[in-house]
């Protein structure tokens, strides 16, 4: 089992989506995690 096993399994617990949906989001949050510098300011 690797990361994304363990939080496909944790996620799937408590979303009611989709398996090509939660993958998707999966990938999306482990990049995010990897990248490890994420900008959320908002251009004005």
């Amino acid at each position: 089992m690797n990361l994304n096993d363990g939080l496909y399994d944790s996620l799937k617990a408590h979303l009611d989506w989709g398996k090509p949906r939660l993958e998707c989001f999966v990938g999306m949050l482990l990049g995010l995690l990897r990248l490890k510098q994420i900008n959320l300011t908002h251009p004005p």
